[in-house]
């Protein structure tokens, strides 16, 4: 869902849940997407070669470390994270926007 697009590919963890609620108005969606995952690893790669220079390496050091380990430490790393969806809907077709919308908020809800 996000390796080709962003460049980041989710390595370890489980999801135990997803949901979100979204109302849309005169074509601007807003909503909440909340997930909650345990022990959640990831990598970030160039987005059209998939491969990893010493930047990317740092930037997945960072997202590991201290972007998906932060919050509760009692939680012991099961985490529930919550992202804002608002959008505007350009000119596409319903159902790429709502997926594109969903998109947004996971990359929020991990950080990114």
């Amino acid at each position: 869902m996000l390796v080709d697009l962003e460049g980041i590919r989710v390595t370890d963890g489980t999801l135990d849940t997803a949901w979100f609620a979204v109302d849309v108005l005169d074509n601007m969606a807003r909503g909440t997407l909340t997930v909650r995952y345990h022990d959640l690893g990831l990598e970030v790669l160039d987005k059209v070669t998939h491969e990893r220079s010493l930047g990317d390496q740092l930037r997945t050091f960072i997202g590991a470390h201290f972007v998906l380990r932060a919050g509760d430490p009692a939680e012991r790393g099961s985490m529930v994270r919550e992202g804002a969806l608002v959008r505007r809907r350009p000119e596409i077709p319903l159902a790429r926007f709502t997926w594109e919308t969903r998109r947004e908020g996971l990359k929020e809800t991990l950080g990114l």
